[in-house]
């Protein structure tokens, strides 16, 4: 399935998010006692995205959780991204920075190009292992821990109080110091299942995404 061009379908949070789906396939997946509506990314240019919002754009100081289901079956040697807000944005021709030649976009049709190279959260997974990023321009802090490929999981990422945390099936993973202090918004779009762009597509499914703008409890993520 993928939204119409002229299409306009929003997700069921609070903010009632647009959101534009390409090449995904909806199935039924069994978590805990029963089946579940699942996302499943075909590895072949299937993504879900979400345009720039504010609301995501979590700096040095902010408290926030990533929470969602994942079933990774991609091999070890592939990367896959999960859920990010970096790398492409929406840009508008004649908006300065110039990044196109509006002559040839007469009707000013946004496009997509590159972002600012800082970002909020990546979460993606490589060599068996689940990573979380954050990048504010000049420092990098990342964290990882290992997870079963195929096998649907509950994964937890979250900001509390400068540390960085990965829950697997709400049990820490691994934690570390966030060590970024500039600012890591950006203006990328949110997306789900890519990275953004024609590389690292997820072999899998996801499922019950959910991004808030502060940190659970480790009995809310239970």
């Amino acid at each position: 399935y993928s939204t119409p061009s002229d299409g306009n379908e929003y997700d069921d949070s609070y903010f009632y998010n647009r959101l534009f789906y390409k090449n995904v396939t909806f199935k039924e997946e069994t978590l805990f006692r029963g089946n579940f509506p699942t996302v499943r990314f075909n590895k072949s240019n299937s993504e879900i995205k979400i345009g720039h919002k504010g609301d995501f754009n979590f700096n040095p100081g902010d408290d926030f959780t990533i929470m969602f289901w994942a079933n990774i079956s991609q091999s070890v040697a592939e990367t896959s991204y999960l859920i990010s807000k970096s790398t492409i944005k929406e840009a508008i021709p004649g908006v300065t920075p110039q990044l196109h030649n509006s002559a040839s976009n007469t009707f000013n049709i946004p496009f997509e190009a590159p972002s600012e190279p800082q970002f909020p959260f990546e979460i993606f997974a490589t060599g068996g292992n689940i990573f979380f990023k954050r990048f504010d321009g000049t420092t990098t802090t990342s964290i990882n821990g290992s997870f079963d490929r195929g096998v649907m999981t509950h994964f937890t990422c979250r900001v509390k109080d400068g540390t960085m945390a990965i829950f697997k099936n709400a049990i820490s993973l691994t934690t570390g110091t966030d060590l970024t202090s500039k600012q890591t918004q950006n203006r990328a779009n949110i997306y789900i299942g890519n990275k953004g762009g024609s590389n690292n597509f997820l072999s899998g499914s996801l499922s019950q995404i959910n991004i808030f703008n502060k940190a659970l409890s480790d009995t809310q993520i239970i």
